[in-house]
Protein backbone atom coordinates (compact mmCIF):
# COMPACT_ATOMS: atom_id res chain seq x y z
CA UNK A 1 0.00 0.00 0.00
CA UNK A 2 2.72 2.18 0.86
CA UNK A 3 4.77 1.93 -2.60
CA UNK A 4 1.05 2.72 -4.12
CA UNK A 5 0.70 5.55 -2.68
CA UNK A 6 4.10 7.06 -3.08
CA UNK A 7 4.22 6.21 -6.94
CA UNK A 8 0.62 7.60 -7.34
CA UNK A 9 1.83 10.99 -5.70
CA UNK A 10 4.78 11.38 -8.26
CA UNK A 11 2.63 12.09 -11.45
CA UNK A 12 0.68 14.34 -9.02
CA UNK A 13 3.85 16.34 -7.92
CA UNK A 14 4.93 16.39 -12.10
CA UNK A 15 1.41 17.70 -13.18
CA UNK A 16 1.90 20.66 -10.55
CA UNK A 17 5.72 21.92 -12.02
CA UNK A 18 4.45 21.37 -15.82
CA UNK A 19 1.31 23.84 -14.56
CA UNK A 20 3.35 26.07 -13.37
CA UNK A 21 5.71 26.08 -15.96
CA UNK A 22 2.83 26.38 -18.29
CA UNK A 23 1.37 29.44 -16.65
CA UNK A 24 4.32 31.37 -16.22
CA UNK A 25 4.98 30.57 -20.16
CA UNK A 26 1.63 31.55 -21.25
CA UNK A 27 1.58 34.87 -19.05
CA UNK A 28 5.07 36.31 -18.50
CA UNK A 29 3.99 39.23 -16.71
CA UNK A 30 3.37 36.19 -13.49
CA UNK A 31 7.21 36.31 -13.37
CA UNK A 32 7.65 39.81 -12.61
CA UNK A 33 5.08 39.91 -9.91
CA UNK A 34 6.57 37.03 -8.20
CA UNK A 35 10.23 38.45 -8.21
CA UNK A 36 8.77 42.16 -7.55
CA UNK A 37 6.28 40.58 -5.11
CA UNK A 38 9.49 38.10 -2.95
CA UNK A 39 11.65 41.67 -2.60
CA UNK A 40 8.24 43.42 -0.99
CA UNK A 41 8.32 40.45 1.41
CA UNK A 42 12.24 40.51 1.74
CA UNK A 43 11.25 44.08 2.57
CA UNK A 44 8.44 43.37 4.64
CA UNK A 45 10.11 41.00 6.86
CA UNK A 46 12.64 43.07 7.42
CA UNK A 47 10.78 45.12 9.73
CA UNK A 48 10.66 42.30 12.05
CA UNK A 49 13.89 43.40 13.91
CA UNK A 50 11.99 47.55 14.10
CA UNK A 51 11.92 46.87 18.11
CA UNK A 52 15.46 45.83 18.50
CA UNK A 53 16.40 48.82 16.05
CA UNK A 54 13.91 51.32 18.29
CA UNK A 55 15.99 50.22 21.52
CA UNK A 56 19.02 49.84 20.29
CA UNK A 57 19.50 52.71 17.81
CA UNK A 58 16.07 55.20 18.83
CA UNK A 59 16.56 55.34 22.23
CA UNK A 60 13.63 53.48 23.45
CA UNK A 61 13.12 51.40 26.53
CA UNK A 62 12.04 48.02 25.27
CA UNK A 63 8.45 47.63 26.84
CA UNK A 64 7.88 51.10 25.34
CA UNK A 65 9.01 49.93 21.67
CA UNK A 66 7.39 46.47 22.50
CA UNK A 67 3.67 47.77 23.18
CA UNK A 68 3.73 50.72 20.59
CA UNK A 69 4.95 48.69 18.24
CA UNK A 70 1.98 46.08 18.55
CA UNK A 71 0.00 49.03 18.68
CA UNK A 72 0.92 50.66 14.94
CA UNK A 73 0.47 46.73 13.77
CA UNK A 74 -2.67 46.07 14.83
CA UNK A 75 -4.56 49.54 14.19
CA UNK A 76 -2.03 50.77 10.16
CA UNK A 77 -1.80 47.37 9.32
CA UNK A 78 -5.41 47.09 9.65
CA UNK A 79 -6.12 50.07 8.14
CA UNK A 80 -3.98 49.67 5.47
CA UNK A 81 -4.88 46.61 4.25
CA UNK A 82 -8.46 48.04 3.99
CA UNK A 83 -7.41 50.67 2.90
CA UNK A 84 -4.94 49.09 0.13
CA UNK A 85 -7.85 46.68 -0.97
CA UNK A 86 -10.41 49.25 -1.69
CA UNK A 87 -8.56 51.76 -3.44
CA UNK A 88 -6.45 48.65 -5.65
CA UNK A 89 -10.15 47.56 -6.52
CA UNK A 90 -11.29 50.85 -7.33
CA UNK A 91 -8.78 51.19 -9.80
CA UNK A 92 -9.17 48.17 -11.48
CA UNK A 93 -13.06 49.14 -11.74
CA UNK A 94 -12.15 52.26 -13.55
CA UNK A 95 -9.87 50.53 -16.10
CA UNK A 96 -7.94 47.09 -16.93
CA UNK A 97 -3.98 47.42 -15.34
CA UNK A 98 -5.56 49.63 -12.49
CA UNK A 99 -4.76 47.79 -9.60
CA UNK A 100 -1.17 47.18 -10.55
CA UNK A 101 -1.01 51.20 -11.54
CA UNK A 102 -2.55 52.23 -8.27
CA UNK A 103 -0.28 49.47 -6.09
CA UNK A 104 2.70 51.02 -7.88
CA UNK A 105 1.74 54.44 -7.24
CA UNK A 106 0.80 53.47 -3.39
CA UNK A 107 3.81 51.54 -3.12
CA UNK A 108 6.27 54.64 -4.24
CA UNK A 109 4.68 56.65 -1.62
CA UNK A 110 4.79 54.42 1.44
CA UNK A 111 8.17 53.65 0.20
CA UNK A 112 9.62 57.26 0.89
CA UNK A 113 7.25 57.42 3.75
CA UNK A 114 9.52 54.21 5.36
CA UNK A 115 12.90 56.17 4.26
CA UNK A 116 11.54 59.08 6.43
CA UNK A 117 10.70 56.99 9.23
CA UNK A 118 14.11 55.10 9.32
CA UNK A 119 15.82 58.10 9.40
CA UNK A 120 14.16 60.88 11.27
CA UNK A 121 14.45 61.31 14.72
CA UNK A 122 11.90 60.23 17.37
CA UNK A 123 11.42 63.75 18.90
CA UNK A 124 10.49 64.80 15.07
CA UNK A 125 6.56 65.70 14.53
CA UNK A 126 6.47 63.32 11.27
CA UNK A 127 8.03 60.20 13.27
CA UNK A 128 4.62 58.64 14.52
CA UNK A 129 2.72 59.55 10.80
CA UNK A 130 5.85 57.83 8.73
CA UNK A 131 5.50 55.54 11.00
CA UNK A 132 2.07 54.62 10.42
CA UNK A 133 2.09 54.81 6.43
CA UNK A 134 5.21 52.56 6.72
CA UNK A 135 3.29 49.69 8.73
CA UNK A 136 0.43 50.10 6.69
CA UNK A 137 2.04 49.56 3.62
CA UNK A 138 3.75 46.55 4.93
CA UNK A 139 0.30 44.71 5.60
CA UNK A 140 -1.49 46.40 2.83
CA UNK A 141 0.00 45.24 -0.56
CA UNK A 142 -0.64 41.51 0.05
CA UNK A 143 -3.96 41.62 -1.15
CA UNK A 144 -3.99 43.68 -3.79
CA UNK A 145 -0.78 41.53 -4.71
CA UNK A 146 -2.09 38.10 -4.85
CA UNK A 147 -5.96 39.37 -6.37
CA UNK A 148 -3.39 40.67 -9.56
CA UNK A 149 -1.71 36.87 -9.78
CA UNK A 150 -4.63 35.40 -9.54
CA UNK A 151 -6.55 38.01 -12.72
CA UNK A 152 -3.68 37.08 -14.36
CA UNK A 153 -3.04 32.99 -14.23
CA UNK A 154 -4.36 30.94 -16.36
CA UNK A 155 -8.20 29.28 -15.22
CA UNK A 156 -7.43 25.38 -14.80
CA UNK A 157 -3.62 26.58 -12.92
CA UNK A 158 -4.78 29.44 -10.67
CA UNK A 159 -4.18 27.40 -7.40
CA UNK A 160 -0.75 26.00 -8.83
CA UNK A 161 0.58 29.41 -9.55
CA UNK A 162 -0.27 30.67 -5.98
CA UNK A 163 1.05 28.22 -4.24
CA UNK A 164 4.19 28.50 -6.06
CA UNK A 165 4.04 32.09 -5.44
CA UNK A 166 3.50 31.43 -1.71
CA UNK A 167 6.19 29.21 -1.72
CA UNK A 168 8.78 31.42 -3.46
CA UNK A 169 7.73 34.22 -0.92
CA UNK A 170 8.62 32.48 1.84
CA UNK A 171 11.72 30.44 1.15
CA UNK A 172 13.25 33.70 -0.53
CA UNK A 173 11.43 36.63 1.10
CA UNK A 174 10.72 35.30 4.43
CA UNK A 175 13.24 33.57 5.09
CA UNK A 176 16.54 35.97 3.67
CA UNK A 177 15.26 39.11 4.66
CA UNK A 178 15.34 39.24 8.45
CA UNK A 179 18.66 37.37 8.28
CA UNK A 180 20.19 39.78 5.46
CA UNK A 181 18.85 42.47 7.40
CA UNK A 182 20.16 41.38 10.68
CA UNK A 183 23.52 40.60 9.07
CA UNK A 184 23.93 44.30 7.87
CA UNK A 185 22.60 45.72 11.27
CA UNK A 186 25.51 43.81 12.87
CA UNK A 187 28.26 45.53 10.82
CA UNK A 188 26.98 49.12 9.87
CA UNK A 189 23.66 49.52 12.17
CA UNK A 190 20.24 48.42 11.96
CA UNK A 191 19.31 51.69 10.16
CA UNK A 192 21.42 50.60 6.98
CA UNK A 193 19.79 47.36 7.14
CA UNK A 194 16.38 48.52 7.21
CA UNK A 195 17.13 51.25 4.45
CA UNK A 196 18.87 48.66 2.41
CA UNK A 197 15.88 46.52 2.70
CA UNK A 198 13.84 49.44 1.67
CA UNK A 199 15.96 49.52 -2.02
CA UNK A 200 14.86 46.14 -2.38
CA UNK A 201 11.35 47.06 -2.15
CA UNK A 202 12.01 49.78 -4.36
CA UNK A 203 13.41 47.43 -7.20
CA UNK A 204 10.23 45.28 -6.16
CA UNK A 205 7.61 48.24 -7.10
CA UNK A 206 9.95 49.26 -10.37
CA UNK A 207 9.12 44.99 -11.41
CA UNK A 208 5.75 45.61 -10.17
CA UNK A 209 5.28 48.73 -12.85
CA UNK A 210 7.23 46.47 -15.65
CA UNK A 211 4.06 43.82 -15.10
CA UNK A 212 2.04 46.50 -15.04
CA UNK A 213 3.26 48.29 -18.51
CA UNK A 214 3.78 45.13 -20.03
CA UNK A 215 -0.01 44.04 -19.14
CA UNK A 216 -1.49 47.00 -20.86
CA UNK A 217 0.46 46.84 -23.70
CA UNK A 218 -0.63 42.96 -24.07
Amino acid sequence: AVSRRSSSTAPSRCNSWNASATAFAAEPTLALLVAGATLLVYQSASSQHLVTWLVQERGFAYSRAAYLGAAVVLGAGLAGSLAMGWLTDAAERRRAGGRLAALVGLGGASLAATVAFYLLPPASPLFLPAWLVAQGWTLGWFGPMLAALHERAPAGSRATVIGFCLMTLNLAGVGLGPWITGAIGDRAGLTTGLLASVGAGAVGIALVGLAARRGVRS
